[in-house]
């Protein structure tokens, strides 16, 4: 029994070789949650009581990478003590590198991108320019792509790869590439368009498809925007946006609504003249529309119809709808007509129409 782990050999090791080796890996692991632990009970603890938050973001960051590129180290040291060939050594070197130049990847997109986030966004957010709220996702994707893309590179040559072999390979089939890639190609033109027109930016609401929504990232493949009163989040590809009709509801300084009240056919005219008064009075005295209104008279079949253009301001979508403003001025001169006992045509409808200038 004993001479089964000491002399006997299995692809060039004993048993007991074996076991030590897995016994080591198993505690490369360990070590590396010892490091883990060791940095938020000490390390973290003590960059809390900084008065500048970049030691917390350097260590939050260094966190993770570093205790996956101590595992990997100690993983490799592990299976120094097994008699293997030149061929596999060669594999597990290749490897090893290959896992240590992405773990430095990883550690720089996450330290660039906390960075970013914890210095650049809140300056971005301050500034009056809409072009840096729109330039910061594509600059923050375009680094992240740079980075991985590098790796991509350094660990394929070191894994003993020929990149420029294989880039001359992509070459040959770049047709069936382009083919493949298309929709994203075409997304990443529309992005482009979309940066250049500026039809709308990060912020704006638009109508799209026949939902209002708010512009949340425009991205390079997709626009993020989230519906009004649902808050639902809707993915749209670039491509569609630009080839469909959009409606930038941020950019127009207020939105015209008609208003058209039918009133009995044997309403006084010096009646109908009060009712446009209080219409005047109570659109003019609302907060959120504008200080002009269009007031005409009209004959109609069986009624006499009074109607009116109000615009109601863009600022309204900060507290409330726009509709939600022009059904108050209704409900308001609704009940000025109460009080002065004058009636609507029965059946009556009142009409509101919503209409954009």
């Amino acid at each position: 029994m004993f001479n089964f782990f000491t002399d006997d050999l299995y692809y060039g090791n004993t048993p007991s070789t074996w076991a030590i080796c897995f016994t080591l890996i198993i505690l490369s692991i360990i070590v590396g949650r010892l490091v883990y632990w060791l940095i938020e009970k000490t390390v973290k603890r003590y960059a809390k009581n900084t008065k500048t938050n970049f030691d917390d973001i350097l260590v939050d960051m260094l966190e993770e990478p570093l205790v996956l590129f101590i595992t990997l180290m100690c993983m490799r040291e592990s299976l120094e003590i097994l008699t293997i060939s030149e061929t596999i050594e060669q594999v597990i070197d290749n490897i090893y590198h290959f896992f240590l130049i992405f773990t430095g990847a990883w550690l720089i997109n996450r330290l660039f991108d906390a960075l970013v986030q914890e210095y650049i966004v809140p300056l971005v957010n301050k500034t009056e320019s809409d072009l840096d709220d729109l330039l910061l996702p594509f600059i923050r994707k375009a680094v992240a792509f740079s980075i991985w893309t590098l790796a991509a590179i350094m660990g394929l040559n070191n894994a003993g790869y020929d990149v420029g072999a294989i880039l001359a390979g992509l070459g040959i089939g770049g047709l069936a590439f382009a083919l493949a890639a298309k929709d994203t190609l075409s997304n990443l033109i529309a992005a482009i368009t979309i940066f250049m027109d500026r039809p709308f930016v990060v912020g704006d609401m638009i109508t799209v498809g026949g939902k209002d929504a708010w512009v949340r990232e425009i991205g390079m493949r997709s626009t993020q925007l989230e519906i009004l009163f649902t808050r639902q989040t809707l993915i749209v590809p670039n491509s569609d946006l630009v080839s469909t009709q959009i409606i930038n509801i941020s950019k127009e300084p207020s939105h015209l609504f008609d208003i058209e009240i039918p009133l009995a056919f044997n309403t006084p005219m010096t009646r109908i003249e009060e009712a446009m008064k209080i219409l005047e009075e109570e659109i003019m005295k609302h907060p959120l529309t504008e200080d002009r209104c269009h007031i005409f008279f009209e004959l109609g079949v069986s009624t006499k119809n009074i109607h009116t253009r109000i615009w109601v301001k863009f600022e309204t979508l900060k507290t409330t709808y726009f509709a939600k403003i022009a059904s108050e001025v209704i409900m308001s001169v609704l009940k000025r007509f109460e009080t002065i006992n004058l009636d609507l045509a029965v059946p009556a409808q009142v009409i509101l129409n919503k209409r954009i200038e």
